[in-house]
């Protein structure tokens, strides 16, 4: 069977959002001693995720709440977008919804910082972070009125485009498609390309009319749309991670008894766990289908990487105070820090299978990547830096300043400021 034949293009955009089901009115409202939720989402109700959806997820909450909670759902955007769906949950149209990763965004603007380039190289730190900041996450949605119920993914995205993007210098220019704020437009500009802001439902027409040249986004949304008729080029380079987030309202919530919130705490991330399996298994097989329609991969060396490492990685600091606290990205750097020391061999570059030092001079991450480099490789000297110095100022590199800093009386930031470079004897 072909590539085609197996995935049919028909598949609209939107099924990336995993969803759920409810009642009529705000909070838990019972009949007949059961509880009723109602709940909305973009997905299609055939498609992938919102199988899942019913197959895994919606059993989950109803065993935790001993059979009382009845779920419906209203699926394929029947009652409006990721916008609507957060401005229904607060005037108690429906108890619960599935976001996509724009509706998660939209939900917490700080989990920005889960989707900063570069920041995660698999799956398997994904899960690690979502074991350890999943309470911080409820914590910054309760003043919101929302509650976490489940942490799912929308998956790494790939880089989309029309001509061939791999080196640094392949980037300058290009017109990307954008939806996801700042963030995405201090990326693209940080690669000294640029940024075509629009609504997600007018990227499809403007890739098509050549408005735009190229994307990052998940491989179900490409062959949703039927873009892969327009893309000649797919770079599966890991340069972000984007989560969606399964929330309910904050009133529903507790509204239900102790027991049933306790028992839903209890079992979520488990439940998570064994819907992405499914769902990370369908992005990987939309990209092969991507490449069987005819789209080329493209096929950057690990020198390549580095260079747009360096070039990007500076955002994370850049960002913070901005798009969410300092705070925040010391937490996850310091997880990812804890993940990386005890996982040697999977802290590498995020295409490649090792860690390994670029041959590429310094400049071509700029005078930042020329100062990171300058304090890996002084540090490395003093025992605090374990790897090659490579100018990508990531988690571990992080780690080893904060540490060095402790050391030497020094303010404990991890970052690279003028007091940290004067203590190194760096000019």
């Amino acid at each position: 069977m072909t590539a085609r034949g197996r995935f049919p293009v028909a598949l609209v955009v939107l099924c990336l959002i995993a969803t759920l089901a409810g009642g009529p009115r705000a909070g838990a409202e019972t009949r007949s001693d059961r509880i009723r939720w109602k709940t909305t989402s973009l997905a299609p109700k055939d498609v992938g995720y919102a199988v899942y959806v019913r197959q895994i997820l919606f059993p989950a909450l109803s065993q935790a709440c001993e059979g009382n909670l009845v779920i419906t759902a209203s699926w394929g955007g029947v009652m409006g977008d990721d916008i609507t769906a957060l401005k229904n949950l607060k005037l108690g149209r429906v108890q619960a919804a599935g976001l996509s990763g724009q509706g998660t965004y939209t939900a917490c603007p700080e989990v920005a910082v889960l989707g900063l380039p570069f920041l995660l190289n698999g799956y398997d730190e994904v899960d690690y972070l979502k074991e350890k900041m999943i309470g911080t996450f409820d914590r910054m949605l309760e003043p919101r009125g929302l509650k976490l119920l489940d942490w799912l993914d929308q998956g790494f995205d790939e880089i989309y485009s029309t001509r061939r993007l791999e080196t640094l210098e392949d980037f300058k220019g290009v017109r990307f498609a954008s939806w996801f704020g700042p963030l995405e437009t201090k990326l693209f500009a940080s690669l000294d390309a640029r940024a075509v802001p629009l609504d997600a439902t007018a990227i499809p027409a403007a890739l098509r009319q050549g408005k735009a040249d190229a994307v990052v986004a998940p491989s179900i949304w490409v062959v949703g749309t039927q873009l892969h008729s327009v893309f000649k080029y797919v770079n599966a380079v890991k340069i972000r991670y984007t989560p969606a987030f399964f929330v309910a309202s904050l009133d529903s919530f507790r509204a239900l008894p102790e027991r049933y919130q306790r028992n839903i705490e209890a079992v979520r991330l488990a439940k998570a766990k064994e819907f992405n399996v499914m769902a990370r298994k369908d992005l990987d097989k939309f990209l092969d289908a991507i490449v069987g329609y005819g789209v080329k991969k493209a096929r950057p060396s690990e020198d390549d990487i580095v260079d747009i490492r360096r070039r990007t990685t500076p955002l994370w600091y850049d960002l913070a105070g901005e798009l969410y606290p300092e705070s925040l990205l010391d937490e996850v750097l310091d997880h990812l820090a804890d993940y990386r020391t005890a996982h040697p061999s999977q802290g590498g570059l995020a295409v490649a299978g090792k860690p390994s030092e670029s041959s590429r001079p310094a400049s071509a991450g700029g005078d930042k990547a020329r100062q990171v480099i300058s304090v890996q490789a002084r540090l490395k000297a003093l025992g605090y830096y374990p790897s090659p110095p490579d100018g990508v100022a990531g988690p571990v590199t992080y780690r080893a300043i904060k540490t060095y800093q402790r050391d030497k009386g020094l303010k404990p930031t991890g970052r690279v400021d003028a007091i940290l470079l004067k203590s190194l004897g760096i000019d």
